[in-house]
Formats: C-alpha cells, structure tokens, sequence
C-alpha cells in the first residue's frame, strides 16, 4: 500500500473544507507517526478527503418523501396491485415453469 485515502466524515457545514486541508497540511506528522507505530515495509502516502455519504444519504431520504415522489412511488404500488401477472402459478406461489 503507497497510498492510503482516508475519508473523514464531519457534523455540520462550517469550513468542513477548511479542516480537510489543514489535515492534508499535516500528512507528514501522521505519515512519521505511523511509520513509529505500525511495521510496514513502506509509509502510506496520506490523503484526507471530506465522506460526503451522509450528505447524499440526506439528499435521497429528502427526495423520498417530496410528495411529487411520494405520488408516483404509490401509482407504482397500485400498478402492481392490479392483479397483473407477475408469472406465479396462484396455486403453489411458484414461478411458470418452476
């Protein structure tokens, strides 16, 4: 391994930006502090970014519960409700063919 990313997650929206460049600014002091502590043969370059998961994860739920969303996430429903054939045989619950 020559280069480890580290994703860092962060509560909140004030200068997340400002502190992933700062821990960027230090890679070297953490590069020297793991190459103390851990046996490698090489020290990792280090390289912080910002884990924007939890944002997108914020975006989708948001995005779910729009009731322009909510409306046709139900339409679906009832589509599928309609006593369409979804090629199960109604005696055994199995699949045509199966």
């Amino acid at each position: 391994m020559h280069v480890a990313d580290l994703s860092i997650g962060m509560l909140g929206a004030w200068s997340k930006l400002c502190h992933i460049k700062a821990l960027n600014r230090a890679t070297g002091y953490f590069r020297g502090l793991l190459a103390r502590e851990v046996r490698m043969q090489f020290s990792p370059t280090i390289r912080f970014k910002l884990d924007e998961s939890f944002d997108e994860a914020s975006r989708i739920e948001a995005a779910l519960h729009d009731p322009a969303v909510a409306r046709d996430l139900q339409d679906d429903d009832d589509e599928n409700d309609g006593g369409e054939d979804l090629g199960q045989d109604e005696d055994s619950g199995q699949k045509d063919g199966d």
